[in-house]
């Protein structure tokens, strides 16, 4: 429970408040940051789940991504530029149903864009309530205003999901509210690379404390998603399997243990040790295992660009005592300070790599023993 009791309002206050903080986003984006674009990364997105509902059962084929380019831009693109296929697996296209009914894909990824930023405010507000320690609002503000989150809300791209649905999955488990944990879990699958090792972490708690509801809640929403994905989209899985190797070909991907062992095979050996041996060290508690988990996965799957890096300030709110509160703050100073300066041509990547690291090292300071 949180260290100070929190302010109660009215749930209808709060629902109301939410609704205009979403339409006000949304409207915001539509006019600064979508309207007249030439691209946002939702846009594929959108079109995937309005072909489904056309009733096309072929999302990942080079003719449904062809005929995709065409309904956004009027012709294909050329070969050798981002081909903006829909790159999910097919359960992200049941999630973002509501989105395909709407028929103006700038006012769908305005809205998009303005429930992202509801959902990470969610996330902060699950975490806020089921962690010890005080989080103050003006360090939940900067990291809502955080340069990755901004450029996550900017492109519609889809992290803010992965966080309420961690957050909110974690916060349901800790109450033992096992099966509905479990059913939000299993929302994760549509983003695989960055659900995978936080996953684990709560199937080795539920496991090792008998909490079967959990595994039954993960296993019958894991299902019903599948089938339903299957009834919108057919059988999708060797299609979105050969879409991925042809999304690898144009796509802007890091995997950290490749770019260290450029580097000095030492480093890479030295980074995952690190990273794996802080995950064993938080394994008696979930925040503990989501805390290190979710950096570590980021450096044992690969990644694309600087989308995931959202998710970090779910590991950074949990680091933000003791030792770990300095450590927090320098990281928003340097992520703020790698946007203005390009010292390298694929400074994305030292980003995308060092980010996780040195949030495992707030992590590793807030634990460390006070002198």
């Amino acid at each position: 429970m949180p260290s100070s009791p929190s302010l109660r309002l009215p749930r209808g206050l709060i629902l109301l408040g939410a609704l205009i903080l979403w339409l006000a986003t949304a409207y915001f984006a539509y006019h600064a940051w979508v309207h007249g674009a030439d691209h946002r990364d939702f846009y594929p997105r959108w079109a995937g789940v309005r072909r489904v509902l056309a009733g096309e059962r072929d999302l990942y084929s080079a003719e449904a991504t062809r005929a995709m380019q065409i309904q956004l831009y009027g012709a294909p693109i050329p070969a050798g530029r981002d081909q903006q296929g829909f790159a999910y697996p097919a359960q992200l296209a049941v999630l973002l149903l509501p989105f395909g009914l709407i028929p103006d894909v700038e006012i769908a990824t305005a809205l998009w864009q303005g429930l992202s930023l509801l959902m990470l405010a969610g996330a902060f507000w699950a975490l806020r309530a089921s962690v010890s320690h005080r989080l103050p609002p003006g360090l939940l503000l900067a990291l809502a205003v955080w340069n990755y989150p901004l450029l996550m809300l900017f492109q519609g791209q889809i992290t803010a999901l992965l966080c309420i649905i961690l957050a909110g999955a974690a916060a349901l488990f800790l109450r033992r509210r096992d099966a509905l944990a479990g059913a939000v879990l299993a929302l994760g699958v549509v983003k695989p690379e960055l659900i995978a090792l936080p996953a684990l972490a709560f199937l080795w708690l539920a496991v090792r404390e008998r909490r079967w509801r959990f595994l039954w809640g993960l296993a019958g929403g894991s299902l019903g998603l599948f089938l339903v994905s299957v009834a919108l989209a057919g059988w999708w899985i060797p299609g979105w399997l050969n879409g991925l190797s042809a999304y690898a070909g144009y796509a802007r991907v890091v995997w950290a243990p490749a770019e260290l062992w450029r580097m000095h095979p030492a480093m890479a050996l030295g980074v995952l040790a690190f990273a794996l041996g802080m995950v064993w060290r938080g394994r008696q508690s979930l925040w503990g295992l989501l805390g290190a988990g979710i950096p570590a996965g980021m450096l044992v799957f690969p990644q694309t660009l600087l989308w995931g890096l959202t998710l970090l300030t779910l590991p950074l709110l949990l680091a933000y005592r003791r030792g770990g509160r300095a450590a927090v703050w320098l990281i928003w100073i340097l992520g703020w300070t790698a946007l203005f300066i390009q010292p390298l041509a694929e400074w994305w990547k030292v980003q995308a790599v060092g980010m996780p690291v040195l949030t495992l090292g707030a992590l590793w300071l807030a634990d460390a023993p006070e002198k």
